[in-house]
């Protein structure tokens, strides 16, 4: 068996998948908040003071409750045989990869394509309607 098939089996137990599911969200999440030391709890809560989409919340909160869940042997009761959950969660990190990570760099990409002059002129705006509702 080599490695890849090997981590494929892990990753499709739910107690291991659940698991490391939720380490993922941790680190995507300490990525996004800069924040090294909080209790992931915590992160996705300043998140959403921020203002987080609630259906992103939703899908924090859901992929850290079952992986702790899965990790402490908790309430929840797991089949280590449904593939589904195991998807759910890895789609649940690929979307909020996407979400902070992918989208934002491919914008900046986009914008940086306008000419400086364009972007000047977008910023001006922005600063301009800025100090406007602060008064």
């Amino acid at each position: 068996m080599n490695h890849n098939s090997h981590i494929l089996g892990i990753l499709f137990f739910n107690r291991p998948s659940a698991t490391l599911s939720r380490v993922c969200v941790e680190k995507l999440c300490r990525f996004i908040e800069n924040d090294l030391k909080s209790r992931l709890d915590t992160i996705i809560g300043n998140l959403v003071a921020k203002g987080l989409d609630k259906n992103i919340e939703i899908q924090l909160d859901t992929a850290r409750v079952i992986g702790n869940e899965a990790a402490h042997t908790g309430e929840l009761l797991l089949e280590e045989d449904d593939k589904d959950l195991a998807i759910a969660l890895l789609e649940i990190i690929n979307e909020i990869a996407t979400i902070f990570i992918t989208r934002p760099k491919k914008n900046a990409e986009r914008y940086e394509l306008l000419p400086e002059d364009k972007r000047k002129g977008i910023e001006a705006r922005n600063k301009k309607a800025s100090e406007k509702s602060v008064l």
